[in-house]
């Protein structure tokens, strides 16, 4: 794994076989974080949360 320390309106670009992945840090405060996140339509998005609670 790899973490990254960003500050609001920083970004994280993954590159990928579909196009780049651009993950923008658009507010941090109070613990919680907020991202916006640009992909192509092709690359599924979803909250980890949602993901383990399928079992």
């Amino acid at each position: 794994m790899l973490t990254i320390e960003r500050k609001e309106e920083e970004t994280i670009i993954l590159e990928t076989s579909d196009g780049p992945i651009t993950i923008l840090v658009s507010k941090a405060q109070h613990g919680r974080v907020k991202l916006s996140i640009d992909a192509p339509k092709e690359v599924k998005i979803s909250r980890g949360e949602h993901k383990h609670n399928t079992d």
